[in-house]
C-alpha cells in the first residue's frame, strides 16, 4: 500500500507539471495561432495535437506536405509514473484492428521504448514487428515527462486497417496505464490494464506541413489542436475482475480453509465445517472461473503456460476430488458409524490444497504485474496461520489433559507384569481371595492372620491362606460297583453254554502263607 500510496503522488506530481506545461504554452506562446502553425521563412510547421482530458497524455501528428512521401511523423508524451501511453490509429475502437503506437520507461529508467502493435479486441494488443519506426531528436525523458518523436514510413496501411490523410474525422483511440513502471526495453514487455481511455478524431488536412517531429512541450500553442473528443472517454478504470479473482482466493486458503479445519478439530462441528468448505471449493470454482477469464486478455497468460495457471488448474481439480472424498465419507460414516478409507485422503489432500493454494497466490500476483501486494499477502499468513496452529496444538494438549484427570490416579504395582492373567487363573484367584484368612496352626496353609507358622506355608501374618487340597473320597460301603461272583474252578464251556454256575463246591478251606 505505501508503494502505490507512493507511486500515486509521483504521477499526480508529473501530471501536474505536464499540464502546467501545456496551460503555460497557452497564455506565453503569443506568436502562435489557433491553427496550432507557425512560420519559418516560406516552411509552415503544422501538427494536430491531442491531450486526454486527465492529463496523462499528449499526441501530436504531422502529415508531410510532400505528397509522395508515405511517411507520418508522430511525437508521444506521458507523465513519468504512468506505466504506459498509447495512441491507436484507424479506429475508434480496440476491436476495429487499430495500430497501436504505445510508450513506456525502458530498464535504465533513464530512456524510453517504444512499442508498435496491433489491437485485435478487449485484449492486450499483440506486438507488431514489421512497422519501420526512426527515432528522432527529442526522445528521452525531460522534466519528469518521458517523451518519444518518430518517423513512421508505414504507418498509412498496415495488416487490418489503415488511416486516411485526407480525412477530415479520422478516427482514433487512447489508453494510459495505471500508476507504475513498466521498465523494459522489449518492445513485447507484459503491460498492465489501462486506467484511463477513450476516442477522439482528427482533421488529418490540418495536419500538413513540414517534415518534422511534432513537438510536445511548453512550446506547444494549445492543449488540443484540429482534434475532437470522442464521447466515451472513461476515467479511473480497474481490472475488477482481476482485483475480486485475487481477494476470492485469499479469502478462500488463507481464511475460510483453515477456519473449517479448525471448527472440525476443535469444536467438533462437522455440520458448520462441511458448510464452510462447500462454500470454500465454491469460492475456489468462482475465482478460477474469474482467473481463467482474465487470462484470455493478456498475451502472457493466454497460453495458460505460466506456473500460476498450471498449478491453480491442479489445486482446482484437487479441491472437488477433496470435497467429493469428505462428501462421501460422511455420508458412509452416518450409515455405519465407522471411520472409512476415504478419511485419510480426504484429511491429507485438504492439508496439501491449502499449503499448495497459499504459495501458488505468491506466483500471482507478480504474474498480475503487482508483486508489491506480496508483502499484504505475506502479513496475512504470518498472521492467520500460526493462530489457527496455536489454537489447534492447544485443543489437542487440552482434551489430552483432561482425558488424564478423567482416568483417576494410575494403578499399584503389579507383580505379574500388568499383563492379565488367563481367565482360569483369575478364576483360582477369585477362590482364594473367597477363602477366608485365620489363624491355622500348622499344616498345609497354616499361617492366616495372627497363627502361628508352623508346618508347610506357615506364618505370613493377615495374609488369605489358600483353600485345603483335595482328599480322597472312598466310595460308601454300601454302594454297588457291578461286579459279578467268580469261581476259580468253574467251567467256562458250561457257562457259555448257560448252565448254572454253582458256586457251593469251592473245595476245602484254605489259609494264606506265611512268610518266614
Amino acid at each position: 500500500m505505501l508503494l502505490d500510496w507512493r507511486m500515486w503522488q509521483i504521477a499526480l506530481w508529473a501530471a501536474t507539471v505536464f499540464s502546467s506545461l501545456l496551460a503555460h504554452a497557452q497564455t506565453t506562446n503569443n506568436s502562435s495561432s489557433s491553427s496550432s502553425s507557425s512560420t519559418t521563412g516560406n516552411e509552415k510547421h503544422v501538427q494536430a495535437t491531442f491531450v486526454s482530458p486527465a492529463q496523462d497524455l499528449g499526441f501530436g501528428l504531422t502529415v508531410p506536405d510532400d505528397a509522395s512521401s508515405p511517411d507520418l511523423y508522430f511525437t508521444l508524451a506521458a507523465p513519468y509514473g504512468i506505466a504506459w501511453a498509447a495512441v491507436g490509429l484507424g479506429s475508434d475502437t480496440m476491436s476495429g484492428g487499430p495500430l497501436v503506437l504505445m510508450i513506456y520507461i525502458d530498464g535504465s529508467g533513464n530512456n524510453v521504448t517504444f512499442s508498435p502493435r496491433i489491437s485485435t479486441g478487449h485484449v492486450e494488443p499483440s506486438v507488431y514487428s514489421g512497422l519501420q519506426v526512426e527515432t528522432l531528436n527529442g526522445t528521452g525523458i525531460f522534466d519528469d515527462i518521458y517523451i518519444f518523436s518518430g518517423r513512421c514510413s508505414n504507418c498509412r496501411s498496415w495488416s487490418g486497417g489503415s488511416i486516411d490523410v485526407a480525412s477530415t474525422g479520422q478516427k482514433m483511440i487512447y489508453a494510459t496505464g495505471p500508476v507504475g513502471f513498466v521498465g523494459s526495453d522489449d518492445g513485447d514487455a507484459p503491460i498492465g490494464y489501462h486506467a484511463n481511455y477513450g476516442s477522439f478524431t482528427v482533421d488529418m488536412t490540418q495536419a500538413v506541413g513540414r517534415a518534422e517531429a511534432p513537438v510536445i512541450n511548453a512550446a506547444t500553442s494549445e492543449s488540443s489542436a484540429f482534434v475532437v473528443l470522442g464521447s466515451n472517454a472513461q476515467q479511473g478504470k480497474r481490472d475488477w475482475a482481476a482485483a475480486f479473482h485475487a481477494v476470492i482466493m485469499v479469502l478462500v486458503f488463507v481464511g475460510l480453509m483453515p477456519m473449517g479445519v479448525a471448527m472440525l478439530r476443535i469444536g467438533r462441528w462437522v455440520r458448520w465445517h462441511g458448510i464452510n468448505q462447500g462454500v470454500a471449493a465454491l469460492g475456489v470454482i468462482v475465482g478460477a472461473g474469474l482467473g481463467i477469464y482474465i487470462s484470455r486478455r493478456y498475451n502472457r497468460s493466454k497460453s495458460f503456460g505460466t506456473p500460476h495457471q498450471i498449478v491453480g488448474l491442479v489445486v482446482l481439480l484437487a479441491v472437488v476430488v477433496q470435497f467429493c472424498l469428505g462428501f462421501w465419507h460422511h455420508r458412509i460414516f452416518k450409515r455405519t458409524q465407522q471411520t472409512t478409507k476415504l478419511a485419510p485422503w480426504h484429511v491429507w489432500l485438504g492439508r496439501v490444497v491449502i499449503v499448495v493454494g497459499i504459495l501458488n497466490a505468491f506466483l500471482g500476483f507478480p504474474l498480475a504485474l503487482a508483486p508489491g501486494y506480496n508483502y499484504i499477502l505475506a502479513g496475512l499468513v504470518i498472521a492467520i496461520v500460526p493462530l489457527f496452529l496455536c489454537l489447534l496444538f492447544w485443543t489437542r494438549f487440552f482434551k489430552a489433559s483432561r482425558g488424564r484427570r478423567q482416568q483417576g490416579p494410575p494403578p499399584a504395582y503389579d507383580p505379574s507384569g500388568g499383563v492379565e492373567p488367563e481367565t482360569w487363573r483369575q478364576q483360582q484367584a477369585q477362590q482364594n481371595n473367597d477363602f477366608p484368612g485365620g489363624g491355622g496352626v500348622g499344616g498345609w496353609g497354616g499361617g492366616g492372620g495372627g497363627g502361628e507358622g508352623g508346618g508347610w506355608g506357615g506364618g505370613g501374618g493377615g495374609a488369605r491362606r489358600a483353600p485345603p487340597p483335595p482328599t480322597y473320597d472312598p466310595t460308601p460301603d454300601d454302594q454297588d460297583i457291578g461286579l459279578a461272583t467268580m469261581s476259580p474252578k468253574e467251567d467256562r464251556r458250561r457257562t457259555e453254554r448257560g448252565a448254572e454256575v454253582s458256586t457251593t463246591n469251592l473245595g476245602a478251606e484254605q489259609t494264606p502263607r506265611e512268610y518266614v
